[in-house]
């Protein structure tokens, strides 16, 4: 919970068995400055892995959900149609692309009563080769 918003992850994986559970480990151990944990809930949405992907997250202490049609739209989707009650929604990538602490300022700008909150690809640190010239561009 953030200051009385009870906030849910998404997780839509396909083929992120070496990545999800630290992915799913790092949204348990998000905490606000008084100790107490952010997320409430994580669902996963396996997008049909041809590997381990949705054991390993439910071992991390995910919720799995499936979806076997391709998309990370439909997957995002699918993972929304099976949310408990929660007042907001933060979607993460699956692959550990994502700075996982960065998600507090996220969820600091929905408590100031913005809408929606977007983290962005480009602005901070960034690996090269982590995206292509056209990602980095958009």
């Amino acid at each position: 919970m953030y200051k009385n918003f009870r906030v849910a992850a998404i997780i839509p994986a396909l083929n992120e068995e070496k990545a999800i559970a630290k992915v799913v480990k790092n949204l348990h151990q998000l905490t606000h400055a008084d100790g107490l944990k952010l997320i409430d809930f994580i669902i996963v949405c396996d997008n049909g892995s041809t590997d381990n992907t949705a054991a390993v997250a439910k071992k991390a202490g995910a919720t799995i959900v499936e979806q076997y049609q391709a998309g990370y739209g439909i997957a995002c989707l699918t993972a929304i149609r099976h949310l408990p009650d929660c007042d907001v929604v933060l979607f993460v990538d699956g692959d550990d692309s994502c700075f996982i602490n960065q998600a507090i300022n996220l969820l600091e700008g929905i408590a100031q009563g913005d809408d929606v909150a977007i983290g962005s690809r480009s602005l901070g640190r960034l690996e090269k080769g982590a995206l292509t010239m056209p990602q980095q561009f958009l």
